[in-house]
């Protein structure tokens, strides 16, 4: 699995993906996972930190007292110890706060408060009593909200917003048929479903490049259809997990799928290096490397709705971090997706951080072409219902800006905000509000 997708040992998505292939490896082969795991039981314990607040933690009011409460624990569920805990604050509010608190009885707090409607965001380590980290202590992150249904777009659309889409959609996609140029069957082991490595005709330098699963003899007609896109990066596509539907996972640019990490490597550190955050491309939409990763997105939800199997009714679009950012887009373009599920979504509120001061997050720095490719500006334009989680931990995408796309969503919209969620990993036993 490794040395055919590129996997990142450090992505939670991936280690999830491998986890399911392992739920297929036991049922097919018919051994036993207790049989499996049994022979675990020596392995050492982990420890990590655990945090929570005192109420819902998106429910809190500018001004107000906000408790956060940490444990440090062990996977067994036992209460741990460390001399002190580092605790790390920085906020939307534009403050920012370092403190160390005994840990010695394994439960420590920190009370804080929120000058601005916006998040907080709360960095937890376990240290020795010389205040160095202790290694091998997973450390918390997480957050609060305060008055987080204030929580709007600081910036807006371009005047041409409509017009450079419009323009965009009618000179370059739509002359271009969506065709399956290559439909190459891919040995995946399952004898109930076929696996195609595609490619889909489409306008700039690559087209779209994924694989497409689907039952044997599907009939004509019966089944819906789900689109997955991926986040930054540089890798082949996935293969899409079995389900009763045309699944479509695609890579991020159009490269080919199913090569050694080396080959994915080459092109992260050479042709693709500083991918769209190129400040000369940026300088123009119609130069902007996001131009034809969203156009090759909406390529594929087109192309899919050209194959027979489809029931005519059902398009879901889902994705992760720019994945949400190419959902986003694909569903506010167009009309017959029924549904979009994205997570820790990126390109949000792109201006906030220089008009507000909130937390900015990872991403390309301003630029004039950027507005036109912020997600929340794609999102005043969503018809379909919407399902979003966000990370109250999220250094990458900050949970401002998912309450910002929240509020810009006219259609059915909710938004989960997950506490002790960051951009690669959920914690366990993680808590979860809903955003106002």
């Amino acid at each position: 699995y490794r040395q055919n997708t590129g996997w990142d040992k450090n992505s939670r998505m991936e280690k999830l993906e491998l986890a399911s292939l392992l739920d297929t490896w036991f049922a097919l082969t018919g051994v036993s996972r207790e049989a499996v795991t049994e022979t675990m039981a020596t392995v050492l314990p982990r420890y990590y930190i655990t945090g929570d607040t005192d109420k819902d933690a998106a429910s809190y009011r500018i001004g107000e007292t906000i408790t956060f409460r940490f444990r440090l624990t062990r996977d067994d569920g036992e209460t741990a110890s460390c001399p002190v805990l580092r605790i790390r604050r920085r906020g939307d509010d534009g403050e920012t706060d370092e403190c160390f608190v005994s840990a010695v009885t394994g439960h420590a707090e920190y009370a804080t408060s929120l000058k601005t409607a916006g998040f907080v965001r709360i960095s937890v380590t376990a240290c020795h009593a010389d205040r160095t980290p202790i290694a091998g202590i997973t450390p918390f992150e997480g957050g609060a909200g305060a008055d987080a249904a204030e929580v709007v777009q600081a910036g807006g659309e371009p005047a041409d917003f409509d017009e450079f889409w419009r323009r965009v959609l009618e000179t370059e996609l739509n002359p271009v048929l969506p065709e399956f140029v290559q439909k190459t069957e891919f040995v995946c082991g399952d004898p109930g479903d076929i696996v195609y490595d595609v490619r889909i005709a489409s306008p700039g330098p690559a087209n779209v490049s994924g694989y497409l699963r689907m039952p044997w003899n599907a009939a004509p007609g019966s089944l819906p259809i789900q689109v997955n896109y991926r986040g930054y990066g540089v890798r082949g596509a996935d293969v899409p997990h079995k389900a009763k539907a045309l699944v479509l996972n695609l890579n991020q640019q159009g490269t080919d799928n199913g090569l050694p990490v080396e080959y994915y490597n080459e092109l992260r550190y050479g042709k693709f290096n500083n991918w769209g955050f190129g400040e000369k491309e940026n300088v123009s939409p119609d130069t902007c490397d996001f131009k034809y990763l969203l156009l090759r997105a909406l390529q594929a939800v087109r192309a899919m709705m050209t194959l027979p199997e489809w029931d005519g009714k059902t398009v879901v679009v889902n994705g992760g971090s720019m994945g949400a950012f190419q959902s986003v887009f694909v569903a506010a373009m167009e009309p017959k997706i029924t549904k979009a599920t994205i997570q820790i979504p990126w390109m949000c509120d792109l201006e906030s951080a220089a008009k507000l001061g909130r937390l900015r997050g990872w991403r390309p720095a301003d630029a004039p072409a950027l507005p036109y490719y912020d997600t929340v500006n794609l999102a005043k334009h969503l018809r379909c219902p919407v399902i979003i989680d966000a990370g109250l931990g999220d250094d990458t995408c900050p949970p401002s800006g998912a309450a910002a796309l929240l509020h810009a969503i006219s259609s059915e919209k909710k938004l989960t905000l997950w506490q002790g969620r960051t951009h690669h990993a959920v914690m366990p036993a993680a808590s979860r509000s809903e955003c106002p």
